[in-house]
């Protein structure tokens, strides 16, 4: 949350990230790449020094180091909203229907998109009152993102 600020925001507050980063496999201290919490808080620490570049693999999507976009959103929708998201292999398999034609930020409110769904899985990690609000928001047929 220091090193990621304004544009580069990954998370829409603190709780959201912390609640969101222990859903992530734990990977091992200095990985690099792969969909785990090592791997995005070594971007994070990263971001210090080029925010622009490390905020988004340290993001729920991971940007493609961390992970790709439906890695990311599967290992928090299970965790977060097991109702809508009941296992990690029928998340990726819808996830893969959801359109990914642009970068996560979390300015992504509407859009039938994974952007759009990355963002209210990220505001449903806030609390359970924010869970119950946002995560029908993350599936296939959501109304606010189609």
């Amino acid at each position: 949350m220091t090193n990621c600020l304004g544009p580069q925001a990954q998370y829409p507050n603190a709780d959201s990230c912390n609640r969101a980063c222990a859903s992530f496999p734990a990977g091992a201290r200095g990985d690099v790449s792969g969909n785990s919490y090592a791997c995005r808080r070594y971007h994070t620490d990263a971001a210090a020094m080029d925010a622009p570049t490390h905020c988004v693999h340290a993001g729920p999507s991971g940007g493609g180091a961390c992970g790709d976009n439906c890695d990311g959103f599967c290992a928090i929708a299970v965790s977060i909203c097991p109702g809508e998201h009941p296992s990690v292999d029928a998340c990726l398999a819808a996830c893969a229907g959801f359109p990914d034609d642009e970068e996560f930020d979390v300015g992504d409110v509407a859009g039938d998109t994974l952007a759009c769904r990355l963002y209210h899985l990220t505001v449903a990690a806030t609390g359970e009152a924010d869970a119950a609000t946002h995560c029908p928001h993350t599936v296939q047929d959501s109304q606010t993102c189609m």
